[in-house]
């Protein structure tokens, strides 16, 4: 909500001095920092959850059925990073037990990490008029089961390629970080060859991964329109895939060995290790091919730990993908 109200005089004053122009808010639930989401836009006034970004994908159906992450289709399974948009505090709202609730500060270091708008607890349903409508708010709060987002824009451009093709999210998968969109193609697109060896593949195993790291130099290309209507020139960014090889260093497997007695569970559920450099965000959701040029894993994600500097890149196996697809 801005950051702002009213004084005895009429004046407009902030509601905390030096946080910025809007407040992000907060519900105090059960002792957690959860964030307020409202469904209507403040008459403008409201910031939107939202933002922007790129990955990669692989043709997996003729017809223009792509798979890739469900963190580049559909971002709101995604932590959000831009609470409050550089905000240095908040508001936190605590129930007193009596219907209504008092308000302090959250500084933003204190903001809850790696929240998922599609996880969001509490949702009102409209606007918060006032901070009086603030302190009563406790009535109209609404526990999400999920929060849908959407795509205001979703392109797919292949390789080589200046124009973009517009893509709908088809399906996602529910306990895996993947999701199935789709092109329309005039034209039969070639698929790549899937491999599910999950259960026999062994560390160690060499594997290619192909994509659009980031950190990946540029091909730009600037064109004269030869449009009568519309003779601007365009620069478009021209994607070339980097392709890197290396090895599967550890496999994580949830559930293996499992028995009455003892129950093996990976942090990670069923997911590669690997050992490639050179590759991070903007891989994410590209393929990782066996030594037989078949796709045996989605790229998914690098994994750090607090207090140290090595950072491990992360791949799902087909088998996730290949459950969207039945």
């Amino acid at each position: 909500m801005p950051n702002s109200q009213k004084d005895k005089s009429g004046k407009e004053v902030p509601l905390i001095q030096g946080a910025g122009d809007a407040l992000p808010l907060f519900w105090n639930l059960n002792g957690k920092a959860e964030p307020i989401l409202a469904t209507g836009d403040g008459g403008g006034l409201y910031q939107l959850i939202g933002g922007r970004g790129s990955g990669s994908g692989f043709v997996v159906d003729s017809s223009g059925f792509i798979l890739t992450n469900k963190h580049v289709a559909s971002a709101w399974y995604a932590p959000y990073e831009g609470m409050g948009a550089g905000a240095k505090a908040g508001l936190l709202l605590s129930p007193d037990g009596k219907g209504s609730a008092t308000l302090s500060q959250l500084p933003a270091s204190s903001f809850p990490p790696g929240w998922l708008p599609a996880q969001a607890q509490i949702v009102v349903q409209g606007n918060l008029k006032s901070l009086n409508d603030l302190r009563g708010v406790q009535n109209q709060l609404g526990f999400a089961n999920q929060v849908q987002g959407r795509n205001d824009v979703l392109n797919v451009t292949f390789a080589g390629e200046r124009m973009p093709v517009n893509a709908n999210v088809t399906k996602v998968n529910d306990n895996a970080d993947v999701a199935l969109i789709k092109i329309e193609t005039p034209q039969p697109l070639t698929k790549v060859e899937l491999n599910d060896n999950f259960d026999t593949i062994q560390s160690g195993s060499r594997v290619v991964v192909m994509g659009y790291p980031g950190v990946s130099v540029n091909t730009i290309q600037a064109q004269q329109s030869n449009d009568m209507h519309n003779q601007s020139a365009t620069v478009n960014i021209i994607p070339n895939p980097t392709v890197t090889d290396g090895n599967i260093q550890l496999i994580a497997r949830n559930g293996a060995n499992n028995s009455a007695e003892l129950q093996t569970i990976s942090e990670v559920g069923d997911g590669y290790q690997l050992a490639i450099n050179t590759t991070g965000a903007g891989n994410s959701g590209g393929p990782v091919f066996d030594d037989h040029g078949k796709v045996i894993g989605i790229f998914s994600d690098s994994i750090s730990r607090p207090g140290l500097t090595t950072v491990v890149t992360f791949a799902l196996p087909i088998k996730e993908g290949m459950e969207l697809m039945k």
